[in-house]
């Protein structure tokens, strides 16, 4: 067996392994753990390490087991897909000091290049304070003041918060805790109404020709706001990105057309859900630039998505987000209640009259144009929680995920960039528990709705986070993730994954695993058709038509509530009787 530094770093590696021999799936000695994602940054070596040779003692064996297409030997011999050791060959470890050790001062030490800071930008939350000094109740509508610090953690000039230098600048109020909703904004008041069909083109414009070669007879057809559809000749030859959207904004009414130096975005001048839409047809136009997503394969043999025909894009948007910026286009809609000046932006929250007593949430984010001279290089990000109706603090729902994850931050490095820290409080900013309508599937996998096979927007974060941590065994992991029904397919939660309260620790937690069963919750899991037909026949629906609606009556806890015969308490039991949780190979 390998030496046990070098079994573990590779296991843990997983996915970020590159050298065949690790990785061959017949022979690689790894092939088991490719799909290994260590939760906490892989570089932060102080997970494990509870001394200082990680950085005091490197080596060949400890670095290659991670670094695994690293080559010591000759330069002129360096295989295909290994890079050459930057400092020259090495026939033992007497030399990696000199570089990687931190007493020596290297300039490459271990410690520098293992930093794992994720910083950002700061923004400064604050409330008018309630009348009694503890939490808000009927009658009042807190003001929040919102200062957004540059990277220097200097106040910016908050005039300056537009679309032209900040690509987003999105707040969102939330609450309560155990079932957070968008309360007390004109988003959480106005839902899809205000909002604009928006579609763009995926194939974008030619390197070579700087548009799309179009031929004699090639057409677009196309329906805006619930007209007929018609069908536009396009001209013949090449046509950029500018001469596109002067073709089509002379033959479409009712829409904005606009052009990046790539790309083409059809947004409609109606607002809300029910007259802004924008249908896309099959033809060569659509075709040629990639105005309907292709649909995707699922691993493990699933079926391919085929887009629906039409490609139907409503008014609708996955996240319930206040924006904060300055718009400059007259048919888009300009909260009210933000007031930009030179010291902050400030937003007036509605009357706190008709909400549920618990601990609520303000959570803000931006992301800055590149060069825009804001001072703002990295994103920005402010948080806070309020009470209303008691000045107890509501117990999460689930803890413990530093545990695993560290002090890190979600989002920020790769994928969509929405980040937040492993706190659940944030994670019910975007993953809340409303829904505007009912969703008959998302974009790449054959869907028409932005908002989800279960009718939600970025999904309730019980069942993102269920289906996430389950992902190796999911059977429908198209219903977790919209993006990407694969991205978490490989994820095996490192523990018995019954063990609920690993998150749901009954010192800091609420309970409700135990004491509120819910299709949201238990089908993450449960996902197969058998599972998901038992919860649908146990649910009384006011709407058959709209499943997921807040009028459904859920029997669950009648067998699976606590005390009952399949309480979760009990089916969930790990010790008695115990079995291996996990296979790593389907069997």
């Amino acid at each position: 067996p390998d030496p046990i530094v070098s079994r573990v770093h590779g296991v843990h590696m997983g996915e970020h392994l590159k050298n065949p021999e690790n990785t061959d799936p017949v022979t690689g000695k790894f092939r088991n753990y490719t799909g290994v994602l260590f939760p906490k940054n892989v570089k932060d070596c102080t997970a494990c390490h509870v001394d200082n040779r990680w950085k005091t003692e490197p080596s060949r064996q400890a670095c290659t087991a991670c670094h695994d297409t690293t080559w010591f030997g000759d330069r002129a011999s360096t295989p295909a897909a290994f890079t050459a050791h930057a400092g020259g060959p090495q026939a033992n470890d007497v030399r990696c000091i000199v570089c990687h050790g931190d007493e020596t001062g290297g300039s490459r030490a271990t410690s520098v290049v293992h930093d794992i800071k994720q910083p950002m930008a700061a923004v400064d939350l604050s409330m008018t304070p309630p009348a009694n000094g503890r939490f808000y109740v009927a009658g009042e509508a807190p003001l929040l003041t919102m200062v957004i610090r540059d990277d220097a953690g200097a106040p910016i000039d908050h005039t300056t918060v537009s679309t032209a230098n900040f690509g987003t600048a999105s707040l969102f109020v939330s609450g309560p805790r155990a079932l957070a909703m968008p309360v007390l904004t004109n988003t959480a008041k106005n839902g899809p109404s205000k909002l604009r069909a928006s579609v763009s083109n995926t194939r974008a414009a030619s390197r070579d020709t700087g548009g799309w070669e179009f031929a004699l007879g090639d057409t677009f057809k196309i329906a805006v706001n619930g007209r007929p559809p018609v069908v536009l000749a396009a001209p013949a030859g090449t046509l950029t990105p500018i001469q596109v959207r002067d073709w089509l904004a002379s033959r479409l009414t009712g829409v904005t057309v606009t052009a990046t130096a790539t790309n083409v975005t059809i947004r409609s001048n109606v607002p809300g859900e029910s007259g802004s839409t924008i249908d896309i047809y099959d033809s060569p136009v659509t075709s040629i630039m990639g105005w309907k997503p292709a649909g995707r394969p699922y691993a493990r043999g699933m079926t391919a998505g085929v887009t629906q025909e039409p490609f139907v894009v409503p008014a609708r948007a996955s996240t319930p987000a206040n924006d904060l910026r300055s718009l400059p286009d007259p048919l888009d809609y300009t909260d009210p209640a933000v007031t930009r000046s030179v010291e902050s932006v400030t937003y007036q929250l509605y009357d706190v009259r008709g909400l549920q007593a618990g601990t609520y949430s303000a959570y803000v984010y931006l992301l800055p144009v590149a060069g825009r001279g804001t001072g703002i290089a990295r994103v920005a990000v402010g948080f806070m929680n309020f009470q209303v109706g008691t000045a107890v603090d509501e117990k999460k729902v689930a803890t413990n995920c530093t545990e695993c994850h560290g002090d890190t931050i979600w989002h920020l490095d790769e994928g969509p960039i929405h980040p937040a820290p492993f706190n659940t409080d944030y994670c019910g900013s975007c993953h809340d528990y409303s829904r505007y309508q009912t969703g008959d599937g998302f974009p790449n996998l054959g869907g028409t709705s932005q908002n989800g096979w279960s009718g939600f927007g970025a999904v309730p974060i019980v069942r993102r986070v269920h289906g996430v941590h389950s992902g190796r065994y999911l059977e429908h992991p198209e219903e977790i993730y919209q993006g990407n029904p694969d991205a978490f397919n490989e994820v095996i939660f490192p523990q018995d994954r019954r063990n609920c309260e690993k998150c749901h620790d009954a010192r800091t937690t609420n309970g409700g695993w135990k004491t509120q069963p819910s299709r949201l919750a238990c089908m993450a899991c449960h996902d197969s058709d058998a599972a998901n037909g038992h919860a649908q026949a146990m649910t009384l629906y006011v709407d058959p038509s709209d499943p997921w609606s807040n009028s459904r009556t859920e029997t669950c806890a009648i067998c699976h509530g606590e005390g009952r015969d399949f309480s979760v308490e009990k089916v969930h039991n790990i010790t008695d009787p115990y079995r291996p949780p996990y296979w790593r190979e389907p069997e």
